[in-house]
C-alpha cells in the first residue's frame, strides 16, 4: 500500500510516486490471465487531425474494409483501438492505436492467417484511412454538427471548410503498421502503456524548481534521441491537463 505524502504544489502532485496510472498498469500487467488468446496480433498506428471527429468509426471501417477483400485477407478479423492524445513532449497530438490479429475467420469458419511478410499495405490504409475520415466530416459539418471557427473567433465559411478539406485530401497521411507482439503477453502489456498511464512518468521529470519544470521527451523525428526541456510551472500543467 503506498503512502501519499504532502504535497506543496500542483507539478508536485502531478509527479507523485503514487499516482493511480502507475498502481493500475502495475496491476493490470501482474494480473493473470486465464482468457488470454494466441493468435498473433500486429500495431497499427494512424494520426487524424482533430479527435472530435469520430476517427475511430473511420478506421474500424477502414480495417474491415480491406481485411474482409480476400485481395489481402478475406476474412473477420478481430481488433481493438485507442485515441491516443499526447506526444512524448506532452503536446496535443491526437492519434489512434489499433491491435489487430494477424489474421481472422474466413467464410467457411476456419482460421485464415494472414499472407506474406505485412498484414496490408500502409499505403493503402493510409488513403482509404483519410476518405474515410474526411467524409465524416463533410458528413458532420452537412448536419451542423461539426462547427470550425478562425483566428478571430468567428465560424468559417462554407467555402472556408471545403478548401480545408480539399487540401487534407491533398496531403499524404500518416499509418504506421508494426512488426506483430511476442504472444498473448505482449499484446497486454502494450495496452497497458496507453490505458493505464499518466501523460508523463516520475523517471522523465529531471527538476521542479523556481518555477519551472523540466522533463525528458524522445524526438521521434531526430533517431528517437532523449531531449530535455525546462516549461514554466504554468505551461507544464496546461499541457498535462489537455489530456
Amino acid at each position: 500500500m503506498c503512502s501519499l505524502p504532502r504535497l506543496t504544489s500542483t507539478a508536485e502532485a502531478i509527479s507523485s510516486p503514487c499516482r493511480p496510472g502507475r498502481l493500475q498498469r502495475r496491476s493490470w500487467n501482474a494480473a493473470p490471465r486465464p482468457w488470454a488468446v494466441t493468435p498473433t496480433f500486429v500495431r497499427i498506428a494512424g494520426t487524424p487531425t482533430n479527435p472530435t471527429i469520430p476517427a475511430e468509426t473511420a478506421t474500424s471501417e477502414t480495417v474491415r474494409e480491406l481485411t474482409t477483400d480476400p485481395k489481402y485477407l478475406g476474412a473477420t478479423v478481430g481488433f481493438m483501438s485507442i485515441l491516443h492524445s499526447w506526444g512524448s513532449n506532452m503536446s496535443f497530438h491526437p492519434h489512434i492505436h489499433m491491435v489487430v490479429t494477424a489474421g481472422g475467420i474466413a467464410p467457411d469458419g476456419r482460421w485464415k492467417p494472414s499472407r506474406g511478410r505485412f498484414f496490408l499495405p500502409v499505403k493503402v490504409l493510409s488513403s482509404l484511412f483519410r476518405g474515410k475520415f474526411l467524409s465524416g466530416c463533410k458528413s458532420l459539418y452537412a448536419r451542423d454538427e461539426l462547427s470550425l471557427k478562425g483566428d478571430n473567433g468567428n465560424a468559417v465559411s462554407r467555402n472556408a471548410f471545403s478548401s480545408l478539406i480539399d487540401a487534407c485530401y491533398k496531403k499524404d497521411w500518416v499509418v504506421y503498421s508494426k512488426q506483430p507482439f511476442n504472444g498473448a503477453e505482449g499484446v497486454f502489456e502494450y495496452l497497458g502503456r496507453y490505458t493505464h498511464r499518466l501523460v508523463i512518468s516520475n523517471n522523465r521529470i529531471l527538476s521542479v524548481e523556481n518555477g519551472m519544470t523540466s522533463f525528458l521527451w524522445k524526438d521521434y523525428k531526430d533517431e528517437s534521441k532523449l531531449k530535455e526541456t525546462t516549461l514554466s510551472n504554468e505551461e507544464f500543467i496546461r499541457r498535462f491537463l489537455l489530456h
